[in-house]
């Protein structure tokens, strides 16, 4: 089959626009948050003697621990964002 360029023009130009034409929907996306978690290692020490501090509470935000006998903590921070 032979066609002239002319009508090879119109049938791209029909496909295009059938293509292109129409109603879109589009679907809302829920806005995506990122979580990081932290860990947060030390000793509290008592600045004058330099002991360790045992039963002390370490607080970052609202994330708290209690040092253990030998003055050290373990603190999990999870920030949202």
């Amino acid at each position: 089959m032979n066609k002239s360029p002319r009508s090879m023009g119109a049938l791209m130009l029909a496909v295009l626009a059938a293509s292109c034409g129409g109603s879109s929907s589009t679907t809302p996306v829920a806005p995506t948050t990122t979580t990081m978690a932290s860990t947060f290692v030390g000793t509290v020490k008592n600045i004058v003697t330099g002991t360790s501090v045992g039963g002390a509470t370490v607080t970052i935000g609202t994330t708290s621990a209690t040092t253990g006998i030998d003055g050290t903590y373990s603190l999990e921070v999870t920030a949202s964002g």
